[in-house]
């Protein structure tokens, strides 16, 4: 299989998936607690970084190393969630550069 079709393919499967996220009443059930849940486990490390002091010192390992493992915690305590660990980590992970706008700038006083 060429490389246009692969890409061709796997844009149609992907497609087909966003579009039942979007579409269907469970799909947009499953969103929604995605979306929660995300929200939910960023306010989470923000606290962490907070109270731990690396306030403006958080490289991106680090904030990888702390999303997974409240994403981890999350779906220890939401056994639904546990379909969910890839797509929450990515949404996460692609979150570091507003954390460093947000909760990861030192506070001026």
């Amino acid at each position: 299989m060429g490389l246009f079709k692969k890409g061709l393919f796997l844009g149609a499967l992907f497609g087909a998936g966003a579009s039942l996220l979007n579409t269907t009443k469970k799909g947009k059930e499953v969103r929604d607690k995605m979306v929660h849940a995300s929200e939910e486990i960023y306010v989470q490390i923000k606290e962490e970084v907070e109270k731990s002091g690396i306030v403006g010192k958080v490289t991106k390992s680090k904030y990888a190393k702390i999303v997974d493992k409240k994403v981890k915690a999350y779906t220890q305590k939401n056994p639904w969630a546990k379909k969910m660990t890839t797509t929450l980590v990515k949404n996460l992970k692609s979150k570091h550069s507003d954390c460093k706008k947000s909760c990861c700038k030192p506070i001026k006083k």
